[in-house]
Formats: C-alpha cells, sequence, structure tokens
C-alpha cells in the first residue's frame, strides 16, 4: 500500500483533457448497481491514482468484509452502461428517535470502531485490518467477529454513527396465519366459543368483512361477528321447514380471535371508503394538503356562494307575539382575501332567485345597503361592489337553467361542486358557523343542540327579534369580520411580511387589489339588472306606476306624461325588474332595451326601506285588521237596516192612501207642498198661529175681503210688524212697555 502512495505521488495523469472530459466522475459513497449481477455497492474508498484500488462494500449480502475493485474498469462499466449509478435508499434514525439506552449502546460500538476507521485505506486491506482489529480485541475485550459487525452497519449507512444504535424497527415481523391443530392463547370457559383457526376460517372471515362490514349498512364489528356466525357456522337443517342448526361452541371461532385477524389484515382506509361512500369519505377523511389561495390570481378571481337556514326564530315585527320561523342567510365571499362581498337575509326558501339578488348586492354599493337598515358606513369599510370571475357553488341553487343568463350575460363562470362536497368550499361553510357561534350567547331565540329533547327548554319562547333587526346585527357582524377578524390559518406570502400586511380581509383584499392580478368583472348597470333581479308587469296608471300595491313616478315617466295618457287612453302594463330585498326602487325597461329606475310616489313614501317581506307583512297586517273589525261593522249596518224598516212602517201607518198621492201629482202640488213643509221646519207656521190668536190681519183669505197679498210673509217681517202695532197701542194709552223701544207718533 505504501509503494503505491508512492508511485501516485510520482506519476503523472496517465489520461490526457479530452479523455478525462468523457470519462464519468465517480465518488466516495455512492451506490453502484451491477446490471448483470443485479448487485448494489457502496463506494468506501477511491484512490487518488487510479492504478491503485478501490474498495467497496456489498450491499445485498450479509458480508462485512470490503472488496477491492480497479477505478478505471468501473468508469470503463459505467460508460458502457453494464454498470449505473443509483440513489442512494438507505435510512438511519434520527437523535431523536434513540432512547437513553440506544443511544449509550451506539457510544459504546464507535468508541470501540472510532479509531481504526479513518485508517484508510489500511482498514480496507485485509492484513492490515487484521492487525488494527486484533489490537482493539486486546484492549477492549470485544471479539474481532463481533467489530466486523460493528464496521459493516457503519460501511452500508454511508459512514453513519447512529447506524450503530441498535434498529428496532427490524425486529419481529409479520408472522403468515398458519393453521393449527390447537387454539392458542388463555383457556377459554365452558360454552365459550373459540377454536383453532383454518384456513376455512379466515377465508369466511374475509368474505364477512367484504359482505357485512365494507357497506353502506353500518355493520359494526360485533354485528358482522354475529351475522357471520349465523351465516356461515350453522349445521344444515334434517327438515326444509326447520331453521339451521348453529354449530357447537368448540366449532366456532371468538368474537376476540375475530378482532385480532381484523386488525391485522384490515385496511382503515379502504374500509372507510367502502362503508361511508366516496363523497362522504372526501368530506370527512380525505387527505388536507392544499390551500385555496394558492391557486387563484388575486381578489375576484373566484366568489364562493352557499345559504343556510340560521339558527335563530324571528317574529314578525308588527306582532312580535306571532313567530315567522327561521330566516334564510345567504353568502358571498372571496376565496383569496376572505372578504365577505355580499349578503342576503330573507324569508324566502333558498333558491336561485334569492341568490341571484345576494349577487346583485355583492356588485352594489353598500353604503345604500347598509342605510336601509340604520347603519353608516364609509365607502372604504365595505368596498366590494364589483362581479367575480367564477362562483364556486354546490350542485344546488346554481344548477339550473337560469343561470345561463348569468354566464352569458355577466360572462361568470359558475363551478358547481358535487353533491355531499362541502369541503371544497370549506372558506363560505365555516362562515356560517363562525357568525351564528358568534351572536349565539346575545341573541334570543337561539336553537340549541339539546332542541327537541325531552325536558329541553323550548328556545323558540325567547324569540323577539324580526327580520329587519336580525338583518341589521348580521350586517356588523360582517362588518365585524371583513375590518377586524384576524385569521391565524391563512398562509402570508413572502411580500405581505416585508410589507406588514395583516391577515385581516380587508387589508388583503386592498393589498390584492393594488399588487396582486385579479379578475373583476365591469359589467353595466343594466346588464346586472337584467340577469340579477327579478321580472314583473307593472300597470301605468293616472296615480303612477302599479306595482304589488304601491306606485312609483320617475321624471321620465312625468316628462313623456305618461299618467296622463293612462286616464285618457286606458291603463296599461310595462315589463320591469325588481329587488324583494327593497322596494324603494324598481327599474322599467325602455324600448331600446335599457332601464330607467322609478321610486316611491310621495304618498308611499311610509314604505321606504321595506323589503318584500315586510310589504307583504304590512299588507297581511291590514287585512287582518279590516278582517277583525268586520263583524262589529256587520252588527252596526244590521241595527241600521232595523231602524230604518221600523221608521219606514211608522210612517206607513200614519200617512195616506196611494190613490190619494197619484192625485196630489197630477194637480202637480209638489212645490206647494214643499214650501210649506220648509215653512213648518223654520217655524213660520207656529208665527201665524200666534198672529190669528190675537185678532191680526195674516194676510189670508177668510171671506170677509179680498186677498191682496197671497205670498207669506216670513217670521222675521210678521215679527217686526207687530212691534210696531203694539208701540202704536202703548203710546196711545201712556202703557210702558219695559222690554219696547218709546217711540212717538209722528
Amino acid at each position: 500500500m505504501d509503494d503505491c502512495k508512492t508511485e501516485q505521488a510520482e506519476q503523472e495523469p496517465a489520461a490526457n483533457e479530452a479523455d478525462a472530459a468523457v470519462m464519468p466522475i465517480v465518488t466516495k459513497n455512492e451506490v453502484i448497481m451491477d446490471s448483470v449481477q443485479s448487485q448494489r455497492y457502496r463506494i468506501l474508498y477511491l484512490p487518488a491514482d487510479s492504478s491503485c484500488k478501490g474498495y467497496w462494500i456489498s450491499l445485498d449480502t450479509e458480508t462485512n468484509i470490503p472488496r477491492p475493485f480497479e477505478p478505471a474498469l468501473l468508469r470503463e462499466h459505467l460508460m458502457i452502461g453494464t454498470m449505473e449509478k443509483i440513489a442512494d435508499d438507505s435510512s438511519v434514525v434520527s437523535d431523536e428517535e434513540l432512547t437513553e439506552k440506544s443511544i449509550a449502546r451506539r457510544d459504546r460500538a464507535w468508541n470501540l470502531i472510532s479509531g481504526i476507521v479513518k485508517r484508510e485505506p489500511d482498514i480496507y486491506d485485509i492484513s492490515s485490518r487484521t492487525e488494527l482489529l486484533r489490537a482493539v480485541e486486546v484492549s477492549s475485550g470485544v471479539r474481532i467477529n463481533n467489530l466486523y459487525g460493528y464496521l459493516g452497519r457503519y460501511w452500508r449507512s454511508g459512514f453513519q454513527r447512529n447506524a450503530l444504535a441498535p434498529d428496532y424497527r427490524k425486529c419481529g415481523g409479520a408472522r403468515p396465519a398458519q393453521s393449527l391443530d390447537k387454539r392458542v392463547g388463555k383457556r377459554k370457559r365452558p360454552g365459550e366459543n373459540g377454536k383453532a383457526l383454518s384456513d376455512e376460517d379466515y377465508k369466511r372471515f374475509r368474505d364477512a368483512i367484504s359482505k357485512f362490514y365494507q357497506s353502506s349498512s353500518g355493520y359494526s364489528l360485533r354485528q358482522t361477528y354475529n351475522t357471520m356466525l349465523a351465516k356461515y357456522y350453522v349445521k344444515p337443517a334434517e327438515d326444509n321447514a326447520s331453521a339451521p342448526v348453529t354449530m357447537d361452541a368448540d366449532e366456532k371461532p371468538s368474537f376476540n380471535q375475530f378482532y385480532y385477524w381484523y386488525h391485522r389484515h384490515s385496511d382503515e382506509v379502504e374500509n372507510a371508503l367502502k362503508r361511508e361512500g366516496e363523497n362522504k369519505f372526501a368530506l370527512k377523511h380525505r387527505a388536507i394538503t392544499g390551500k385555496t389561495e394558492t391557486e387563484l390570481l388575486g381578489p375576484g378571481d373566484s366568489f364562493q356562494i352557499d345559504a343556510t337556514i340560521a339558527d335563530f326564530y324571528l317574529v314578525r315585527k308588527t306582532d312580535r307575539s306571532l313567530l315567522v320561523g327561521r330566516p334564510v342567510i345567504v353568502l358571498l365571499k372571496d376565496s383569496w382575501s376572505r372578504m365577505v362581498t355580499g349578503m342576503s337575509v330573507t324569508l324566502e326558501n333558498s333558491s336561485c332567485k334569492v341568490w341571484k339578488e345576494a349577487l346583485f348586492n355583492a356588485g352594489s354599493p353598500k353604503t345604500d345597503y347598509c342605510k336601509r337598515f340604520g347603519i353608516e358606513i364609509k365607502e372604504e369599510e365595505w368596498p366590494c361592489h364589483c362581479l367575480p370571475g367564477s362562483i364556486t357553488t354546490d350542485n344546488g341553487e346554481f344548477a339550473v337553467k337560469a343561470v345561463d343568463e348569468i354566464v352569458r350575460t355577466l360572462g361568470i363562470t359558475v363551478e358547481n361542486c358535487p353533491p355531499y362536497r362541502g369541503d371544497l368550499k370549506g372558506i363560505i361553510e365555516r362562515t356560517f358557523k363562525t357568525f351564528q357561534l358568534t351572536l349565539r350567547p346575545f341573541l334570543p331565540g337561539y336553537v340549541n343542540k339539546d332542541a327537541g329533547e325531552r325536558g329541553a327548554k323550548d328556545y323558540r319562547r325567547n324569540s323577539c327579534l324580526d327580520l329587519e333587526t336580525f338583518t341589521a346585527i348580521l350586517i356588523r357582524c360582517v362588518l365585524f369580520y371583513n375590518n377586524h377578524h384576524y385569521m391565524h390559518e391563512y398562509q402570508r406570502t413572502e411580500d405581505m411580511r416585508n410589507n406588514n400586511i395583516p391577515a385581516i380581509p380587508i387589508h388583503l383584499w386592498n393589498y390584492g387589489i393594488s399588487h396582486v392580478s385579479g379578475t373583476f368583472k365591469k359589467v353595466s348597470k343594466d346588464a346586472c339588472i337584467e340577469a340579477l333581479l327579478q321580472k314583473a308587469d307593472a300597470t301605468v296608471t293616472g296615480k303612477g306606476i302599479h306595482l304589488d300595491g304601491l306606485y312609483y313616478i320617475c321624471e321620465e315617466a312625468v316628462a313623456e306624461k305618461w299618467f296622463e295618457k293612462a286616464r285618457i287612453s286606458g291603463t296599461y302594463t310595462i315589463p320591469v325588474r325588481y329587488s324583494s330585498q327593497s322596494c324603494d326602487t324598481i327599474y322599467c325597461k325602455r324600448k331600446d332595451g335599457s332601464y330607467v329606475s322609478c321610486s316611491l310616489a310621495q304618498a308611499y313614501q311610509k314604505y321606504r326601506n321595506y323589503s318584500k317581506d315586510a310589504l307583504e307583512q304590512a299588507h297581511e297586517n291590514d287585512l287582518n285588521t279590516a278582517a277583525a273589525h268586520r263583524q262589529n261593522e256587520d252588527q252596526a249596518f244590521a241595527d241600521l237596516v232595523s231602524f230604518a224598516d221600523s221608521q219606514a212602517e211608522h210612517c206607513k201607518k200614519e200617512g195616506k192612501s196611494g190613490n190619494a198621492i197619484i192625485k196630489a201629482l197630477n194637480r202637480h202640488s209638489i212645490d206647494v207642498n214643499r214650501k210649506a213643509e220648509q215653512q213648518e221646519l223654520s217655524g213660520t207656521a207656529k208665527a201665524k198661529q200666534e198672529q190669528a190668536a190675537l185678532g191680526l190681519n195674516t194676510g189670508s183669505d177668510d171671506g170677509n175681503r179680498p186677498v191682496t197679498d197671497t205670498k207669506p210673509k216670513s217670521y222675521d217681517a210678521v215679527s217686526d210688524e207687530i212691534d210696531r202695532m203694539l208701540a202704536d197701542i202703548g203710546a196711545a194709552e201712556r202703557i210702558d212697555f219695559p222690554d219696547s223701544e218709546q217711540t212717538k207718533p209722528e
């Protein structure tokens, strides 16, 4: 070995630069595969001079003795392909996995060989290695065979010290099932099942697991075992009419034997997949290895939408003693920033119509929406008024033909998830739970988990919130989430950390708009109205545009005299679009396809900020009030009819016959009778009677002198005349009348 080192120092490289560029490079600790012999070798030593021998050790045999090889020949084999470099698949336990006892044994072995493994290449030469090992044997008392074992483990592992520790992973092993003539295990009690298992028993175990346990029936292991005994461990009945007879206890396996076999040979993933199906397995047991935002371009690239029934019971606003049930909440959420971009709360059932209302809300400014519920916000507190590039939803409300209009008009891609795969839109699913758990301690009427159980308190008795109040509270909850909720599980990028962007939706939204590419949809308002709002036919009348009991006006209708024309030529219908969330505005369609907004008429401003549900409740309340008063009205009208009938009957009894009335009609005396009746009612007739009692001339025809004036005098005229006559008489007889004015005769 020393001669080789001397020659190596004095000898120049035999190969030229061209050959060196072509010849493959081999390094220490590489693993070489001999394709001819199917053997793997680890290179332990490479000399500086290719004419000297190198050493390697076989990885596919149990020998711990290194073997020499010629480096030049190895490079030739690598060039022609009879040998090749392969990846090193050796694995050694880390220090954290070792126990104190294992570490002590590792250090003891290393102290024995640490002084000789560094003596290269002497440790690889058989003669030099023997002397080195014998010296260690004399000093430590450890036999050479044991030292060879330590060296072999150290070399095979790639010179790793932890390879000297005991490898308990290789201890034991799976023992193949075998048939025994005698049952193993503890002694069983008399009458207890148990036998020496055979290959036939193992086959029955597999069949029972496949047929009964790995099915959607939901059998437990105990039920599977009992069913297996009833199916496979019975004796044929002697009579066809009788039931099968179970085998003796010594002929049937015990449950413990069945349980032990199951846990040794079962595949938990396969069992769960077959018992629950692909959908539930993917929902509950699938591997979670990715994040939603990693595949998105930025804010607005994709929204997730879903609806849920709220866990709160509501009441009517006009009468809080009447329950209206639980509302439906629809939310839209930006997948990249987690920003809640749109919402809708309604008493209607979840449908495509309700979901489109929420999408229209996402594309509309939120200041007006919040103001309807008494909440004043700034534009920067909820700056979402845009449509996404795509919507992720389940295979439900958006899996209808009506969605084609959204795709065609707005250019939004609708991605439907498979049924029962809420995990594919987990961002929006978790938001519902977060909001409702946040509001649970503060709002009455919450549906507890023990609802319906015996003795549980009826949560509906505490209900007092109406739909408008609940919506306002939910809006506040959304504002809190968007502007203040820190998402600890959100994976910020390096640029976000450098710019100190917190994982809060509003900050991520603003950062994404200014720094990251997004795919917001800029769509005209008319296109949104056409695609997302509900369609109806309104009636143009003289009072305004009538829809659902309300009247609307607009400047265009006033300028073009729609209402005057309706009074002249009659009412007519026009197509309109409206939102069930607000009765403040409707949109009338022009002939060119555009829309004009119409607001409530002045007389109907009291219905501002009403939703369609609230308007229907108000109308229903009016009808209920009218119905409650109907009985009193009917009774009062019956009293009126009864009084009229009695008075008419009394007058009939005191009046003349019908023939006398006919004769009076023929004499045309209605005007005279009318004047007489008027005098009777005004008191003129009574005044004449008083004059006649005093012997005064009343101007009537008494047969002694002609009538000079057939026209009766008024009461005032007669009274003045009497006063003058009495004044004349008093003056003649010098009689004083204290209440009369003293006048002298002319």
